[in-house]
């Protein structure tokens, strides 16, 4: 089971998620999107420096953001994924979907 914490940085939204995004997530991550992240003003990045694991429903869910984020002009950037997390983007051919940053790039572009 995943855990969602939401940061307000200057400009944009931020929800680290850890442990493993599955299926079991989708409501508690349906609540972080409609609740807790202004997706119409601000850019929504997705920590994951502590993700374990997504499975296609996470995946799934992070493309509903996405989906979403468009409507208003907005992307969703996936930042610090671990390598295994990586693999499973680069399998299902979506690296290109998201804006995906390096630990040190999103340092360096969203300070805290």
């Amino acid at each position: 089971m995943a855990q969602f914490d939401v940061k307000k940085l200057a400009n944009a939204d931020c929800v680290g998620i850890s442990g493993r995004f599955t299926l079991e997530d989708k409501d508690a991550f349906l609540d972080i999107m409609t609740g807790k992240l202004d997706i119409q003003n601000r850019q929504a990045i997705m920590e994951c420096s502590r993700m374990e694991y997504i499975d296609s429903s996470g995946i799934g869910d992070l493309l509903k953001l996405r989906t979403e984020a468009t409507r208003f002009g907005k992307t969703v950037i996936l930042a610090s994924l671990k390598e295994s997390v990586r693999k499973t983007f680069r399998t299902a051919q979506l690296e290109s979907v998201f804006e995906i940053l390096s630990e040190e790039e999103f340092k360096a572009r969203f300070p805290s």
